[in-house]
């Protein structure tokens, strides 16, 4: 029998229907004449075949059958479940050789950090859950002398993907071999496009430093390597020079926002001298793109941020306590966690913005709550409104 997806939402306007999986963020755009029969033939129980014999022409039948498959596909009908990769990032430390001045961590020299033991109670705690990706983060993460100790008991006890997420400045010829025999994929900071566009985010010399940490990593024939820039007011004009860098390296891109905590909401009249809302959304893999869509997050216990100092959030860039899990060493299995705390975000979000709340394209605006929170407190919300109303109208309705 033909059945709707239990997490799909419906938007009508004029004569289009949009229905949209809110657990994947994958929509599809119907007549609402086609609608309305699709609804009949539910409410009557009829199976996928006798739906299309219900219509005469040969060339609707054959549109049905198409647009049947299709929804099939995207999960909008039939009740297959969906699973998400599990992935955690783990913070091993929050101390930093650099002093970026967008670091929403406010990642220091001096801040005190789990000990090897530790670490490897968590990494075990980690895997235990059965995760299929963990990514070691910082600070930067290579700042530790124990850092290969941690990612070699890592690599032997986990057969999922390893990523290490680093500013890359501490590559080198003493460490490289031990780096890529223990890791799947290297996530490098970059934040420009060249010295001087890197330097003014970063500090003096680290592009040249990264660059030659990614050709000592290519010469070995270690491929996958992102780069990745956030977007300040000044390197919102590089885009097109960063995706040529990228390509000229065989690197790839990764484009993100700015999140207004820690050093970057200290520096914010440098970083901006408007209210910009930067268009470029972080780059998120296909099989993961309903991990990061507005409303779906609060659904979703699959994936996991642990702090420096054991702090549990859904997401890293929650830095607010209300929003916190609990502790590492509160939490048992990550199987037991029955909430992550981010319906509390999207329920102080429509508190304080209530433009959400009546805006009837909320349940298809692909914005996590705590951006739209940032807009909302630096006064851009008006403009990002704007934009996404006029982006997803566009999308949905005018191509």
């Amino acid at each position: 029998m033909i059945k709707m997806n239990r997490n799909i939402q419906i938007l009508e306007y004029k004569n289009k229907v949009v229905l949209a999986n809110n657990l994947t963020g994958a929509w599809l755009r119907i007549t609402k004449e086609i609608y309305e029969y699709l609804v009949i033939a539910i409410k009557l129980n009829y199976s996928k075949e006798l739906f299309i014999r219900s219509f005469v022409k040969p060339e609707d039948q054959l549109y049905i059958e198409i647009l049947l498959n299709r929804m099939k596909e995207l999960g909008i009908i039939d009740s297959q479940e969906i699973f998400f990769p599990k992935s955690i990032t783990f913070e091993v430390t929050n101390r930093c050789n650099l002093k970026c001045s967008h670091c929403c961590l406010n990642a220091n020299n001096n801040s005190e950090e789990m000990t090897t033991q530790k670490i490897l109670q968590v990494l075990k705690k980690i895997t235990k859950w059965g995760v299929d990706k963990i990514t070691i983060t910082g600070g930067e993460p290579l700042f530790r002398n124990d850092i290969l100790k941690i990612l070699a008991f890592l690599r032997q006890s986990f057969r999922g993907m390893i990523i290490l997420s680093t500013n890359g400045v501490l590559i080198n010829e003493n460490n490289i071999e031990a780096i890529i025999g223990y890791v799947d994929r290297i996530d490098i900071s970059i934040d420009g496009v060249d010295e001087e566009s890197c330097s003014r985010v970063r500090g003096n010399g680290v592009f040249g430093k990264v660059i030659k940490s990614v050709y000592l990593l290519k010469k070995r024939g270690f491929d996958l390597i992102s780069l990745s820039m956030v977007l300040t007011e000044e390197n919102e004009k590089l885009v097109e020079k960063f995706m040529q860098l990228n390509q000229k390296l065989g690197t790839y891109p990764v484009i993100r926002r700015i999140s207004w905590l820690g050093r970057a909401l200290e520096n914010k009249s440098r970083l901006m001298t408007g209210d910009i809302p930067y268009q470029y959304g972080a780059e998120i893999d296909c099989s993961e793109k309903g991990m990061c869509t507005y409303e779906n997050c609060s659904n979703l216990v699959t994936k996991y941020h642990i702090r420096y100092d054991g702090s549990v959030y859904a997401c890293q860039t929650i830095d607010d306590e209300r929003y916190r899990i609990g502790h590492i060493d509160q939490i048992s299995n990550f199987s037991k966690i029955k909430n992550n705390r981010l319906s509390m975000l999207v329920d102080d979000l429509l508190k304080i913005n209530h433009q959400c709340e009546k805006c009837e394209v909320m349940k298809f605006c692909w914005k996590c709550p705590v951006e739209i929170m940032e807009y909302t407190k630096n006064g851009s919300m008006k403009e990002h409104c704007k934009s996404v109303r006029n982006n997803l109208f566009h999308v949905i309705w005018e191509e």
